[in-house]
């Protein structure tokens, strides 16, 4: 087994994808951070603009710094943007459809 210094994206394909990412802990870190923020945010009682600020500038950190990368390294940077892409938009219809019901209700009585 072969050991090297250039650390690789754990992608299940034939062949080890290195990481040319400039700085791959702080990438690591913000990408790690990212996904417990989508957590907390489907958590969180109320979602507020800078809850998703925050969220979008974790997300965008290693997308930024693995942009001179190649695409199977842009892409595993690019999942927890995703990831908090999706959890955004499904709270944002959670709340549309209970507002939806809360105005149904009102027109019972």
């Amino acid at each position: 087994m072969e050991t090297s210094d250039t650390p690789s994206i754990p992608l299940p394909t034939s062949k080890t994808i290195p990481s040319y990412t400039p700085y791959p802990l702080i990438s690591t870190i913000c990408s790690i951070s990212a996904l417990l923020f989508s957590v907390y945010l489907l958590q969180a009682r109320s979602v507020t603009i800078i809850h998703i600020y925050i969220g979008t500038f974790l997300s965008l950190v290693p997308n930024i710094l693995a942009i001179h990368t190649e695409r199977t390294e842009k892409l595993w940077w690019g999942v927890p943007l995703g990831i908090l892409i999706l959890d955004t938009i499904s709270l944002f219809l959670i709340k549309d459809s209970e507002h939806d019901i809360r105005s149904l209700e009102k027109l019972k009585y």
